[in-house]
């Protein structure tokens, strides 16, 4: 591993070298950035950032600049530090230019990351004031930078609630990128980057006002971004590898602004396109999915899907802050609540109370670094003002937590009266359906008991099927399909449905596989204290959020519901 590292130095150092063997001669940004922003591991970026330096092919701004992307993702600290560091070296190059105006667009984007949101405004102001337009559109890489600082101001805007503010950043954004693509003097590859970042912009926009819940605005950046994409579909030469992420953004949100807007039908179809997305399984795309399915009251599907996500803010090394707590967490809480879950739900809610002290201390923790920042710029008046809103912050924060706690005992109680009447409709559904099974076994009786000259040729592949389905238990098998039955009855798959259709009301293959494994489940719901998980396993339905939809559209209750009858 460390020889294939030494030969990738040695080629990149010979790429970057030829030409230009010292950084204070020209120097080609593209060719460093195909090389350097390719790499994601912290010891190797090191390592391939010091060789180039002592071969005299970058300088200390722009190894500095690198480090600190990389670090970004890492240690956000570090990447700090690193930034600081880069932005106090004297330029000398260039080459230092160029990278001093990327270090400073990253600088920005780190304050909005830590949710410095005025910093963050403030650093941009200065950055885009200070920006020669001849220059920023000398290269691609500097007015995607250029347009990412316009995006993370347009971002910060809406979070503080300058919504109007926010349209003129994204405007300005979106422009620059249209005059740069209307150029015909540019490489496909720049083209190709930029139109990347008219995407992420509007990604960025539509997440961050329905964040807002301006559900109208966030409605118009995504009927943008469809557009945009529906365009791009039709060049696929000019697409690149985010583009299926930035599509499963826009899958994601669009159920629930369609849902917001009173559109369900529309919002329900577009929820199974985005089930159809690959991504959608990954533990990302499930928990991307909870905040639409808690809007359609869709409860059960949002508690199997938002199971990943207290884990997943764990994994990411994401604290408990009040971002996160109105968000994920509340996700999940009221995915319980919806449920029927209280016990779930209480747990969750006492977990959110539990972590507000904690969460009101990194949110002071954040503020006070902010402010060191703000004093050390010497911008005291702006100062004293944060001050301000940070009390007025704290203020809102112990309302918020009254609030909360008024909530949660308010919706204890209506869900509680509310299980109180869903437990009657369930005792009289159950009584129906064992009324509707013991009809189905007189059925059966009635057709086992017939003679076999009496029966058709349907009928008698009907009744050993029935046998088999009884006795072998081969639905348990999550992989059962019509050839498999058709092999274990020694016919062919074609007598097996019309058998099916024929003796068992037009029901279909997979419905007549379906009503035994439930039955299945129904049986070991009332006779085992084993999960339903596993009890989905077992009766050959391993996705929780399919043997919910499943059980419900069969029994018209949960299978939670079922047990506790």
């Amino acid at each position: 591993m460390r020889h294939f590292l030494y030969l990738i130095l040695l080629c990149a150092t010979a790429l970057l070298s030829c030409g230009s063997p010292s950084c204070n001669r020209d120097f080609n940004p593209s060719a460093i950035d195909s090389i350097l922003s390719t790499v994601h591991d912290t010891v190797t970026i090191y390592r391939m950032v010091d060789s180039l330096k002592t071969e005299g092919v970058i300088g200390d701004i722009t190894g500095d600049f690198y480090l600190a992307c990389v670090m970004y993702h890492h240690n956000p600290k570090h990447a700090v530090t690193i930034i600081d560091s880069a932005l106090a070296c004297k330029l000398e190059t260039e080459q230092d230019r160029f990278y001093r105006f990327m270090v400073q667009g990253l600088s920005i984007e780190v304050d909005v990351a830590n949710k410095h949101y005025d910093l963050a405004l403030r650093k941009g102001q200065r950055h885009i004031s200070d920006a020669d337009k001849d220059y920023v559109n000398s290269h691609e890489m500097l007015l995607s930078s250029f347009v990412q600082t316009l995006s993370n101001m347009a971002q910060c805007s809406i979070f503080l609630e300058r919504y109007d503010t926010a349209e003129e950043y994204l405007k300005r954004a979106i422009d620059l990128i249209d005059g740069y693509v209307s150029d015909s003097g540019h490489s496909n590859e720049s083209l190709k980057t930029l139109k990347t970042y008219r995407l992420k912009t509007a990604v960025d926009a539509m997440i961050a006002y329905c964040n807002m819940f301006q559900y109208e605005r966030g409605g118009a950046w995504m009927v943008y971004l469809e557009q945009t994409l529906n365009d791009l579909a039709k060049h696929p030469e000019q697409m690149d590898v985010n583009h299926p992420y930035i599509q499963l953004q826009l899958l994601a949100i669009k159920p629930v602004l369609l849902e917001m807007e009173g559109r369900r039908d529309e919002a329900a179809k577009a929820y199974e396109e985005y089930q159809k997305n690959p991504l959608y399984k990954t533990p990302v795309g499930r928990a991307n999915a909870v905040p639409y399915l808690n809007k359609a009251h869709r409860f059960d599907e949002a508690v199997a899907n938002s199971e990943e996500i207290e884990p997943l803010l764990h994994r990411r090394g994401m604290q408990y802050n009040i971002e996160n707590l109105q968000g994920f967490v509340k996700m999940r809480f009221e995915a319980f609540l919806g449920a029927g879950q209280r016990d779930s739900a209480l747990a969750v809610a006492t977990r959110m109370i539990a972590a507000l002290d904690s969460a009101k201390l990194w949110e002071r923790r954040d503020k006070s670094m902010e402010l060191a920042v703000i004093y050390q710029t010497h911008e005291k008046e702006l100062a004293l003002e944060e001050s301000r809103a940070e009390t007025r912050v704290h203020r809102i924060l112990l309302i918020g937590t009254i609030l909360i706690i008024l909530l949660i005992a308010y919706l204890l109680r209506r869900s509680y009266k509310y299980n109180k009447v869903l437990t009657e409709k369930n005792r009289k559904l159950y009584e129906e359906i064992e009324q509707h099974r013991q009809e189905q076994q007189q059925e059966m009786a009635q057709l086992q008991a017939t003679p076999e000259a009496e029966l058709t040729t349907e009928q008698l592949l009907y009744r050993r099927l029935c046998t088999l389905m009884d006795e072998q238990q081969p639905y348990t098998d999550e992989n059962l399909n019509r050839d498999t039955l058709a092999s274990l009855l020694g016919t062919n798959e074609k007598y097996v449905a019309q058998a099916i259709r024929e003796c068992s009301h037009g029901e279909t293959v997979t419905d007549f596989i379906n009503h035994y494994r439930l039955e299945h489940v129904a049986r070991l719901l009332k006779s085992t204290d084993d999960p339903i998980a596993i009890i989905g396993e077992l009766s050959g339905i391993p996705s929780r959020a399919t043997l919910a939809r499943l059980f419900r559209n069969a029994y018209g209750m949960t299978p939670t519901e079922y047990r506790k009858i």
